[in-house]
């Protein structure tokens, strides 16, 4: 029996990459494919108010692809109403991109090509998010220009994609992954290969700062624009390192978890306060 692949992307339905993504997916599994109705990028896991709202779901055509849907919310939301039963079938793996634009660093904090993988693990299903360089200046996974598909080598991206999916649908793993894949827009034949990495502290730009510009109009009424600063050059050995060299970078995320070795120091003992002498610290 084939697996069933949930496919998503926070581009919407007609990005170049979530078209490319699933058909080179159909060739190994039954693909189905969610989208947010229109970009939300920079969504991160979030999925907006999930009590009182309908979502309006809308059955769509793609190109090679027979299960095709979108969604009016975020790729998280998509994930959630899917792997919560919406199509009366359970998913072996959730794949989302391909995203124009690197996911590194501190990106992963907002990307919604990664947010959606974050909530497909939390709900047990194992998750890959597959983003590509662009020949633009990357800022937090977002490219300079909007639409960049006739630049980007999707091909190549789709491939490594299905063969990543390939191997975790065989492999099972024992716990649900997620992991953050980052490609070159290279072809194959010119990537230098794969390397697992850490993530790096930065991506993008420094010295960025936030602006508000007043309205003629209406002198309550603002606008915000950011100012970017110069590139960073992250070390070489990190996601956004190893990628700007040419090789295939991928990092298996972790669950939220407790630093034991920050804030009792100092978070117990004043909070305890609050419940006198046999509070438990």
């Amino acid at each position: 029996m084939q697996p069933n692949i949930l496919v998503t992307n926070d581009d919407g339905p007609t990005s170049v990459g979530v078209i490319r993504l699933a058909q080179s997916l159909s060739k190994i599994g039954h693909v189905t494919v969610v989208t947010p109705e229109s970009e939300r990028s920079g969504s991160g896991a979030a999925t907006g108010p999930l009590i009182g709202v309908r979502s309006r779901v809308s059955r769509i055509e793609m190109d090679g692809v027979e299960d095709a849907w979108t969604i009016d919310g975020t790729p998280a939301l998509c994930v959630m109403l899917a792997l919560h039963g919406m199509f009366d079938r359970s998913f072996d793996l959730v794949v989302s991109g391909i995203n124009p634009g690197a996911n590194c660093g501190s990106s992963v904090y907002y990307s919604g090509t990664v947010g959606a993988i974050i909530v497909a693990r939390n709900l047990g299903v194992s998750g890959l998010a597959v983003s590509q360089m662009t020949s633009f200046q990357d800022v937090h996974g977002q490219s300079n220009r909007h639409d960049p598909a006739d630049e980007q080598e999707w091909e190549a991206a789709a491939e490594v994609a299905r063969m990543a999916a390939s191997s975790v649908l065989s492999e099972s793993p024992t716990h649900p992954v997620a992991v953050n894949i980052n490609v070159p827009n290279r072809s194959l034949a010119e990537m230098n290969g794969v390397r697992r990495v850490p993530i790096a502290r930065h991506f993008g730009r420094s010295g960025v700062k936030s602006v508000l510009t007043t309205s003629d109009a209406d002198p309550n009424s603002y606008a915000a624009d950011f100012e970017w600063g110069t590139p960073f050059a992250d070390p070489d050995d990190t996601d956004d390192g190893v990628v700007k060299r040419g090789y295939v970078a991928f990092s298996v995320l972790s669950h939220l978890d407790d630093h034991q070795h920050s804030g009792n120091e100092f978070l117990a003992p004043r909070l305890s306060t609050l419940f006198g002498p046999t509070a438990d610290t």
